[in-house]
């Protein structure tokens, strides 16, 4: 079933700025009756995840969901966590209303709003109801429980605002919290009227899309900071034309990564891959490393055998041991039938494992057995073995993206990625004589929801001479 949509106001509509043109989404089944005007019903309960439910989904600019929340909101609570949620409700539908007269109704919601007792709660309910009033100062935002809703909170304020010094200060700061490409347009009005030097906004902006993500922004994204605006030069580049060295992770890192990977195999107690398959593999490896004289995995690849072929065995690889010298293969244990002829097809360079093993793992650590510049053929993402092997270890994520982001290569109907020579980095380069840098931007395009690799552009970014 879906609602339909009726507009109380046009989201920051008159105050100069525009806020995300975010369309809202459909509310859980048991939240529909806050789009009937006049329900029979208002709950007293569960207020704190109704006022959740209502953020998540952008429904506040619905006219029968806002004033229903409106009713519920001038009704006495008791409990401080409720308090709480409400004035942090009040703040972020504040913040998304350009219109002053729905301003003024909800700053008048925020002053009726019963005031927390335990000195926490409170301090953080004082730091959302000094969001929607006029300051120069910026909080600190430690030990709060919605540290990203305040964040974002205060850099609309300043947004409105227009205060360049405390965007930039929360941007630095606080870059996780804000998504700027829902703000761009904003941004780029206040460092237009305020003669902001192009150099500075472009490292502003750089900075933040580095942080979002180090190795390349997707081309939506792309559009919005870089296609509307006169500030700056963009221009196609080709990665030759930037001369950086290769980097990997160190040794140090790969030993860390692979310790991290055989403690999960370990607690598995054999739900993940068998022992004896797991140590074997590692000795085969620790084999061709000695009969080859392989070091640091340099001109190796780690083929995914059933990704590459589409779920049988390649019977030919000329796209991959033209690019790379030493070629290995993981695969399942085939059938008996065809085991001798994919046997002889390899030629002793596979490495087979059970059909009830998880070859993803085997695969990995393999690659990583061969040392820190071993590749991969694959289009396997590794996205739920990088939470369970990761966990919120920020340090062992950064390794483990920036192996597999240089590692991996791409397959298409047996093509696959051309083997790069650079790593794929949002990269600045040194400064002119002017003082002025040029940024390299990696360029991808998102298609049913996979990052398109093999069509990545780059360009070059330089501020307007």
């Amino acid at each position: 079933m879906r609602f339909p949509i009726r507009r109380l106001y046009s989201v920051a509509a008159s105050a100069g700025w525009s806020s995300p043109a975010v369309v809202p989404r459909e509310m859980a089944p048991q939240f529909h009756f806050l789009t009937v005007e006049n329900p029979a019903f208002l709950p007293d309960s569960n207020i704190s995840q109704l006022l959740s439910e209502v953020l998540r989904c952008h429904t506040y600019s619905d006219r029968n969901v806002f004033n229903n929340v409106e009713k519920i909101l001038k009704r006495s609570t008791n409990p401080d966590g409720v308090r709480l949620s409400k004035t942090k409700f009040i703040a972020v539908v504040f913040h998304a209303f350009g219109d002053e007269d729905v301003r003024k109704k909800l700053l008048k919601l925020a002053d009726e709003t019963e005031k927390c007792r335990i000195p926490g709660l409170k301090r953080e309910q004082e730091l959302f109801y000094k969001s929607m009033l006029p300051s120069n100062k910026l909080p600190t935002f430690e030990k709060c429980m919605y540290k990203d809703d305040l964040i974002l909170c205060y850099f609309r304020r300043e947004l409105k605002s227009a205060n360049w010094l405390n965007i930039k200060s929360l941007l630095s700061a606080h870059p996780s919290s804000i998504n700027l490409y829902n703000h761009i347009s904003s941004l780029l009005d206040i460092v237009n009227q305020q003669k902001i030097p192009a150099q500075e906004a472009l490292d502003v902006f750089m900075a933040f899309a580095r942080h979002q993500n180090p190795y390349f922004i997707n081309s939506d994204d792309f559009q919005k900071m870089f296609q509307k605006t006169s500030l700056f030069t963009v221009s196609k580049c080709t990665p030759n034309e930037f001369k950086h060295p290769k980097t990997s992770i160190s040794q140090k890192e790969c030993d860390l990564l692979k310790k991290n990977i055989d403690e999960r195999v370990k607690s598995t107690k054999e739900g993940f891959v068998r022992t004896k398959e797991y140590e074997a593999m590692i000795r085969q490896v620790k084999k061709w490393k000695g009969s080859e004289k392989i070091t640091d995995g340099n001109g190796v690849v780690v083929v995914d055998s059933l990704n590459y072929g589409k779920g049988v065995d390649p019977k030919e690889w000329k796209t991959i041991s033209k690019q790379f010298e030493k070629v290995k293969f993981a695969t399942r244990n085939p059938p008996k039938r065809i085991r001798d002829d994919v046997l002889k097809r390899y030629n002793g360079n596979a490495m087979f494992c059970d059909k009830l093993s998880t070859d993803d793992v085997l695969i990995l650590r393999m690659a990583l057995e061969f040392g820190p510049r071993t590749c991969l053929v694959t289009n396997d993402r590794y996205t739920d073995h990088r939470s369970l092997v990761c966990q919120t270890n920020e340090n062992l994520q950064r390794i483990w993206d920036e192996f597999l982001v240089d590692a991996v290569h791409r397959h298409n109907f047996h093509n696959i990625e051309r083997r790069r020579d650079y790593n794929l980095r949002i990269r600045r380069l040194d400064s002119d004589s002017d003082g002025d840098s040029t940024w390299i931007l990696p360029v991808v395009t998102i298609k049913n929801d996979q990052y398109q690799i093999r069509s990545m552009q780059f360009y070059k970014i330089q501020k307007r001479k």
